[in-house]
């Protein structure tokens, strides 16, 4: 009996640390292993300060798609709307308004912002106030801000950047050689996690999520908060656009083309529930840490593009069947607690 009782406690608790991040424990494990077996290199001091500067883009996306999926959708539109960021705030520096190169930097960081925070307004008011599915708004986005950087750029890159933008934003280092834009990826993933920890803001989106009915009947108001949801996702975007655009020292209009399906294979892996009512920053950052470590990895060994796309969508499809898998052990195990009760 007394076996069984442990079992059943082993079982439940292996269930929630899979809810909480996913699989990723185990599979960063294996990596690490895999690639510094296959190349050396991999385990480099070098190589893990390259990763966790690439993990910046790519986190700051993963923690702002969280939040569409945590309120019950998800956003599409994230990967264009870096491109259209980069083209916006590059092409802004460019205005020669100021004379001052450094305000003529915050004046495009600022416009690219307001990119960010139009499209999320644009996607949140039509997703939570006109009810429209969140797929078809945010495809439609996604569609508007590629052509849009199009449009403004006539399909050429923007050159011509203010060298103190490139080289404060693009190659700043802090003490030990760790990157400005990783410590200001950081600085957000602290705030956010304390505005989902220690505010109702938090509890608000997971209530959304988690069962919209019951948040109604609370007195939540959903609308607002899914709409809060999507901005902040933008806003995120937009600032990984901006970090991107001053690592690559150009506007380019095929920027972050790839990171969309990455940054929801992140979220997932992380523990963010496909249909909402779970996900957490550590989780995001750690999902996110590891795409970017597969990734690096892959490039290492020499293996092709297109491998990589196959392997990555490879990865989000194991995780959202594994997902679906915790949901339904945990949905029965609350169904064993009513029928207990």
């Amino acid at each position: 009996m007394k076996v069984k009782q442990w079992g059943g406690v082993m079982r439940s608790l292996t269930i929630k640390a899979l809810t909480e991040v996913g699989i990723l424990v185990p599979l960063i494990i294996g990596l690490i292993i895999s690639f510094g077996i296959m190349n050396p290199l991999f385990l480099s001091l070098f190589n893990f300060k390259s990763v966790l500067t690439q993990t910046t883009y790519l986190g700051l996306l993963t923690m702002g798609e969280m939040l569409p999926l945590i309120v019950g959708g998800f956003d599409m539109s994230i990967g264009t709307l870096i491109a259209f960021t980069s083209v916006v705030t590059t092409m802004t520096m460019k205005m020669e308004i100021f004379a001052d190169p450094t305000a003529m930097v915050i004046l495009g960081i600022l416009a690219g912002l307001l990119v960010g925070l139009g499209i999320g307004l644009f996607n949140g008011l039509i997703i939570a106030f006109l009810k429209v599915d969140a797929f078809v708004v945010t495809i439609g986005s996604m569609s508007i801000c590629a052509g849009a950087a199009f449009v403004l750029t006539r399909g050429h890159p923007v050159f011509g950047l203010p060298e103190v933008f490139k080289t404060t934003l693009g190659k700043g280092e802090i003490i030990g050689g760790v990157s400005l834009p990783f410590l200001i990826m950081i600085g957000i993933a602290i705030g956010l996690f304390m505005l989902m920890n220690r505010t109702r803001l938090g509890r608000y989106w997971w209530a959304i999520g988690g069962n919209i009915r019951g948040a109604i009947h609370s007195g939540i108001s959903t609308r607002k908060y899914t709409l809060l949801a999507y901005v902040i996702c933008s806003l995120l975007a937009s600032v990984s656009g901006v970090l991107l655009t001053a690592r690559a020292g150009s506007g380019e209009l095929t920027m972050g083309a790839s990171l969309m399906p990455q940054a929801i294979a992140a979220a997932v892996l992380g523990g963010t529930a496909i249909g909402g009512g779970r996900g957490n920053v550590p989780g995001a950052l750690l999902g996110a840490f590891f795409i970017t470590m597969l990734l690096n990895g892959m490039n290492l060994i020499a293996l092709g593009s297109f491998i990589q796309q196959v392997v990555v969508g490879s990865f989000l499809l194991v995780a959202i069947i594994v997902d679906r898998y915790l949901r339904r052990l945990r949905l029965r195990k609350e169904a064993e607690i009513w029928t207990i009760d």
